[in-house]
């Protein structure tokens, strides 16, 4: 029988000790604590306690202010058929391309798609927010009938959510490899470009796909050696002011 889920980011009593607590620093210097789960251990002893999607920040533990990845959530209104979805992936990455940013595709297990862009942590979340934001209210301002980038649930219809809400601090997003708490637990899957134009659906990798798939080459291969950054060109070209 399907039960509500809830999403916890907080430790409570009763989390096992590879689960860590992490004191971040928030906004104003102050300590908040969150979940960290950096072991295979960890990962199991989430597993028992009927953990299934993993989300994850846009920072590491030990600067919480200023993110590493600028995440681009491509959410489809039921109507639009995912090729479309597929063409829009690769028309945020053209974007990203020509401001001087490398960018990498996931299926979200879900309905849509990611387009993720590593970053070195040179700028806090204000204007990586900003950046985001402005990127996508130019795609929804050029092409009105085809993207929006609100979170109006009216707007959607017939048409993309870019959602860059994921790029502030409060917010996380689905991590590459998780399980979706959806029927039959598909799996949020890294691809690459060349293998996302033959993808019919986000949700196309099951679990027993993606057993099969942990033998096969990473497709986010030399994700860990990008080494880019919002220029201020590219901030500029949006109207970002840092």
């Amino acid at each position: 029988m399907e039960k509500p889920g809830f999403f916890q980011r907080h430790a409570g009593p009763g989390l096992p000790k590879d689960i860590r607590r992490v004191p971040i620093a928030d906004k104003d210097g102050k300590p908040v604590e969150y979940l960290s789960i950096a072991t295979r251990a960890g990962v199991l002893a989430a597993a028992q306690f009927d953990v299934l999607e993993f989300h994850i920040w846009g920072v590491h533990i030990d600067d919480g202010n200023r993110p590493d990845r600028i995440v681009f959530d491509l959410d489809p209104d039921l109507s639009v058929a995912f090729p479309t979805v597929r063409e829009a992936a690769d028309h945020v990455r053209s974007a990203l391309d020509a401001l001087g940013l490398v960018s990498f595709t996931l299926l979200t297990g879900g309905n849509g798609v990611h387009v993720v862009a590593p970053v070195t942590r040179q700028h806090p979340w204000p204007i990586v927010k900003e950046f985001a934001r402005a990127l996508a209210e130019r795609f929804a301002t050029e092409v009105p009938e085809l993207y929006v980038a609100t979170m109006s649930k009216a707007r959607r219809k017939g048409r993309i959510f870019i959602d860059h809400f994921c790029n502030e601090s409060s917010a996380s997003a689905i991590a590459p490899y998780s399980p979706r708490a959806r029927a039959g637990a598909p799996v949020a899957w890294p691809m690459t470009w060349q293998e996302l134009a033959t993808v019919n659906a986000a949700d196309a990798v099951s679990l027993t796909a993606a057993l099969q798939r942990l033998t096969e080459p990473d497709p986010w291969d030399g994700y860990d050696a990008v080494r880019q950054s919002l220029t201020a060109a590219a901030l500029r070209s949006l109207g970002v002011a840092r």
